[in-house]
């Protein structure tokens, strides 16, 4: 039933809310995760985002138990309504949009990711794909305020111009509490919101049909052996990360690219 309405608002608003999905220690305990992740990706000089907005790419890769925020069940439902029971994972980033790092990180401001208006959709022939192709689930580890919470053009998702970058919209604020989920329409306008000394850890997964190209080649990317047998543990991870929509070699391994079983 909740999943249902969660539909209905997805696609009268371009998003909806769930609530109290994860608790107050299991938010301590993921944000501990990310800081270590975050620690040791510097430590490698590898990129961790700016010095006013942390990005950690598929963060899920440095630890096994961070596998848990791509397939929370109550999303999973919510997705499988609007998607349909096949959807994958295109892109997973931990995002804080704070200067509490920047001795640490350096470097410049962030002029790009997320930081002006855009969707997370695409475009033919000028025009976006319709709403409801693709959704951004944000994982609230931390309280979001009007000043940091991602920002939105209200009903945007039924617009398939492109926003100006640097429009003048008049918009709202997702405000989240630690442990809340907000799913987005993925052609809802929106944007970053303004980074500050507070911290604002939160998970953004971004879903779509199996057929989608992901940014990244997952089950390459994962080479820990205990990530991998966690992996084929489970069949919703084998699912979101593309290890039964691959395309086969060739016509000799198999026809169909979807695998069911």
């Amino acid at each position: 039933m909740k999943s249902t309405i969660a539909k209905d608002d997805l696609v009268s608003n371009g998003l909806c809310y769930l609530g109290n999905i994860l608790t107050s220690a299991e938010c301590v305990t993921y944000i501990d995760r990310l800081e270590s992740i975050l620690l040791g990706r510097l430590n490698k000089k590898t990129f961790v985002g700016y010095s006013d907005n942390i990005l950690l790419y598929n963060y899920f890769r440095d630890d096994g138990e961070l596998l848990e925020l791509l397939t929370l069940p109550s999303v999973m439902n919510v997705l499988t309504e609007v998607i349909d029971e096949d959807f994958t994972l295109l892109h997973g980033a931990a995002i804080n949009r704070t200067t509490k790092f920047k001795n640490k990180v350096g470097g410049d401001t962030d002029k790009g990711s997320g930081a002006n208006w855009h969707v997370d959709s695409r475009y033919v022939g000028g025009r976006r794909l319709d709403y409801g192709f693709n959704f951004n689930v944000v994982i609230a580890l931390e309280d979001s305020t009007l000043k940091n919470g991602t920002r939105y053009v209200p009903n945007s998702h039924l617009n398939r111009e492109r926003p100006k970058r640097n429009g003048d919209y008049k918009y709202e604020t997702v405000v989240l509490n630690g442990g809340d989920v907000c799913i987005i329409d993925s052609g809802l306008w929106h944007k970053g919101g303004d980074s500050s000394e507070s911290s604002r850890w939160a998970i953004f997964n971004l879903y779509a049909p199996w057929f989608v190209k992901p940014y990244f080649l997952f089950h390459e990317m994962i080479e820990d052996t205990a990530l991998i047998k966690k992996i084929s543990e489970s069949e919703m991870l084998k699912q979101v990360l593309h290890y039964k929509s691959w395309p086969p070699k060739d016509e000799r391994t198999r026809i169909s690219t979807l695998q069911k079983s």
